[in-house]
């Protein structure tokens, strides 16, 4: 095999498909971008005041999206079964093993219609 031979054989690394880029040209535009966005240092500051606006916004976003109610959360706390407490008036001083007052208090509930109740 002569020097002409293992040339021929010899081949380049495959180009990325169209509209890919490799992580060397991501690397060289985003240089070239910061380069060209930071030539004076009015334009830099301006930039940097822009990039911490945008931080900023995409912070206020991602928290309020985390903290919103699901919609099965937003359908209870219209239909008033979100956070609905009932006092009984005056404090019930129960003796320990004493679970009369609460079988009778979940009895009482649950013939008004309330499936979703707690005694505390």
């Amino acid at each position: 095999m002569n020097a002409t031979e293992k040339e021929k054989t010899r081949t380049a690394p495959a180009a990325p498909g169209p509209g890919r880029m490799t992580y060397a040209g991501q690397l060289r535009l985003a240089l070239r971008l910061a380069r060209r966005l930071a030539r004076s240092r009015a334009l830099a500051r301006s930039v940097a005041i822009v990039f911490v606006a945008a931080l900023l916004v995409m912070a206020m976003f991602i928290t309020l999206r985390t903290l919103s109610l699901s919609g099965e959360q937003v359908a209870d706390r219209d239909l008033g079964r979100f956070d609905a407490q009932v006092g009984s008036g005056s404090g019930v001083n129960l003796l320990p093993g004493d679970d009369i007052f609460v079988a009778d208090l979940e009895a009482r509930v649950r013939d008004v219609g309330v499936t979703d109740a707690e005694v505390s």
